[in-house]
Formats: structure tokens, sequence, C-alpha cells
């Protein structure tokens, strides 16, 4: 069945946590370390209460299989997605990146380039860049992937 995204609600800090917490996530991030519920709570209120951020939450026939979220610097906009363990290789990180730009130009329609870092390692989070027409760029231990909004660039590229 198809995906569909919501926005975040504050009753998802649990499910955000387990999420963030999950090993195979924490050895894709940039900071490996376990996040304690604390610590947790005061980033997501933040995040939800940011005018830069954007939470969504993916599901899937009823079921909630990942997050992608948006953070915002000036016309540019980081894109940072997670699918759960139980449903990865399905193709569904490419369908969260596809579904989330679509919320993310509605939400903030002046985004000229949409921006992902990622570990040489993370593989599987390459290949669902590169399936949205993301760029990359490689750079030492990451790489950094960049997708052009046509319509709001002047510039040709």
């Amino acid at each position: 069945s198809t995906m569909s995204l919501r926005q975040v609600k504050p009753s998802d800090i649990d499910l955000l946590l387990g999420w963030a917490n999950d090993l195979d996530m924490r050895r894709n991030s940039f900071s490996t370390q376990l996040i304690d519920y604390n610590t947790h709570k005061v980033w997501f209120e933040n995040k939800i209460k940011s005018a830069d951020s954007l939470l969504f939450i993916a599901s899937v026939g009823g079921r909630a299989v990942g997050q992608i979220r948006f953070d915002r610097d000036k016309s540019s906009a980081f894109i940072d997605y997670f699918i759960d363990s139980k449903f990865r290789g399905l193709g569904l990180g490419s369908s969260i990146i596809g579904l989330g730009i679509k919320m993310l130009l509605k939400e903030w329609q002046n985004t000229c380039k949409i921006k992902a870092i990622v570990k040489n390692s993370n593989i599987a989070s390459q290949k669902a860049l590169i399936k949205n027409t993301f760029k990359s760029t490689k750079s030492g231990e990451s790489i950094l992937f960049e997708y052009i909004v046509l319509e709001n660039s002047t510039s040709a590229l």
C-alpha cells in the first residue's frame, strides 16, 4: 500500500526516541552515542516549536514506518530521515524522501536547495537520494548530496 506523511505530534516523542536509539541509526549517525530521555525531550520540544524545522511521520497501511525531518537555513533545507529496521529493504527510503520534498515545498515555497550529508558506509541512503535526483559531491568520511529546486533557482545549473 502507499505511503502517507503526517506532521509529528507531541505524542510521538517516545516513538522518535526509540528510532533515534536504533543501533543502525546510531551507526549511520555522526554522533554514535545513545540519547537519554531528557536530552531527547529538550531537542524534541524545540524542534516541534521551531519555524525552521519540519518533522513528519511516514505510515504504510496504518503503521508508522519512519520519519523525515527538514531543518531550514535561509533558502536551503537539510534533510534527515529514518526507516524503522522492520521495514528496511523495501525501497521506503526513496518514497519518504520524495513525499517529504513535496511536503517541504508546500510549507517552505522559497526553498532553492535541499541537502543531505551521508556517511560513505550508508549505501542505502545514498541510493535513495540518487533516485530522487540528488547529486553527490564526495568529501572525506561523508558525502554531501544536493537537490536543486529548479523553479526556485534563478541561475541555470
